[in-house]
């Protein structure tokens, strides 16, 4: 029995029918044998359904922050660095959701999925662009798209986000 241990329980039950007989006796005592079994490690606990999910509602609360600001500064840039990571890594997750469709044969599935997160890579490459030439009014066009694609998208008030942008205009830098 390598690999595996077992846990021996004994308990006792009551044993009482519906109408009164064998009342208030206990029956004999039983064993009952649970196998720990080893499995391998788990990698990864998320889907990238639920990484998607939880990167498309940052983006729409950058969003948020990004459109009441009054004037470009550090916070703009941390702002627009952590919406060009975080539409990276939401067109990263798109083939690895579509993959196993595609080994199904569901390939208009995969398609019009494809089609509906295209969108994506594309803005993700010009906000970079307008973040690198600093060309605000590029980027605030391109947010306004953003917003309109994901205007579905609900965050709750208390949403437990935080602030993701802190740092990301660093992290783009270093990026490139």
């Amino acid at each position: 029995m390598e690999g595996r241990s077992c846990y021996h329980l004994q308990f006792t039950l009551e044993h009482r029918n519906l109408y009164g007989y064998n009342a208030g006796r206990i029956s004999p005592v039983r064993e009952v044998v649970f196998e720990e079994r080893i499995l391998s490690r788990v990698i990864k606990i998320e889907d990238v359904g639920k990484e998607r999910t939880r990167l498309t509602r940052a983006v729409v609360l950058s969003l948020r922050e990004l459109m009441s600001q009054t004037a470009p500064d550090e916070r703009s840039r941390d702002l627009t660095a952590f919406i060009v990571l975080a539409l990276e890594a939401i067109n990263a997750t798109i083939d690895q959701t579509v993959t196993p469709w595609e080994k199904r044969g569901y390939w208009l599935k995969a398609d019009r999925f494809r089609l509906d997160w295209e969108w994506t890579g594309r803005f993700a490459a010009e906000l970079r662009q307008g973040l690198s030439d600093e060309d605000w009014a590029v980027i605030a066009g391109v947010a306004a798209q953003i917003v309109e694609k994901l205007k579905k998208v609900k965050v709750p008030q208390r949403h437990r986000l935080g602030t993701p942008w802190v740092g990301a205009w660093e992290k783009l830098k270093a990026e490139t």
